[in-house]
């Protein structure tokens, strides 16, 4: 059966070949290369005037735009990251409370989540510069332009 497939890989290799030279006979001619750069052109400018009309009608239906619809998924996905994990944080809190139950483990575990909040304090402000960032980036491009 090895030599069937070669055979059949050769066959192959041939029929690619000659279709690859018809391909280029067709292409290689200034009347198809010329009806190409018409076509494409035209449904360039298709495409973009169907944006610009669906840009305006959103805008004017007072839609969000797909850009503020990925920020406010990201800011769900953050915020639901941050709820798992403070969720996590209140189990072990309840389940060393249960195991030792006296003040002591209380106060480590208040010292625990005083500094899990403080890390989440400081994520949060660092996201929000970054997004400020951002934000100054695009208003930036706006004036370059």
């Amino acid at each position: 059966m090895p030599g069937m497939e070669n055979e059949t890989y050769i066959v192959y290799k041939k029929l690619e070949e000659e279709w690859n030279k018809h391909i280029k006979q067709t292409a290689n001619c200034e009347r198809f290369v010329l009806l190409v750069e018409e076509l494409v052109g035209s449904h360039l400018n298709q495409v973009q005037d169907q944006r610009a009309i669906i840009k305006y009608w959103l805008d004017f239906m007072n839609y969000m735009s797909k850009e503020e619809i990925v920020n406010v998924a990201k800011h769900y996905i953050m915020n639901e990251t941050k709820l798992d994990h403070l969720d996590d944080i209140t189990y072990n809190i309840s389940k060393k409370w249960n195991e030792k139950g006296n003040f002591t483990s209380l106060k480590e575990v208040l010292n625990e989540m005083s500094l899990v909040l403080k890390e989440s304090r400081m994520e949060m402000m660092n996201n929000e510069i970054n997004n400020l960032k951002d934000e100054l980036k695009e208003v930036k491009l706006l004036f370059v332009k």
